[in-house]
């Protein structure tokens, strides 16, 4: 991400990095890809109706 920002956002990336605020901008962002990842997977999960029960009984039909 901070390639991304130096690269293609070159104004942003000199404040956020004069600023001081660089890796706590990265960090925010970190977090909400990882939030959406989780939600993205339980998404999946429930429409696929895979449980952990289910994976438990046919873990090779689960993989």
């Amino acid at each position: 991400m901070r390639r991304y920002i130096r690269q293609h956002r070159e104004a942003l990336y000199a404040e956020l990095l004069t600023s001081g605020k660089l890796n706590g901008h990265l960090a925010d962002l970190n977090e909400q890809a990882e939030d959406m990842f989780f939600r993205l997977v339980k998404q999946m999960a429930d429409r696929e109706s895979v449980t952990e029960q289910f994976k438990v009984q046919d873990q090779m039909l689960w993989v």
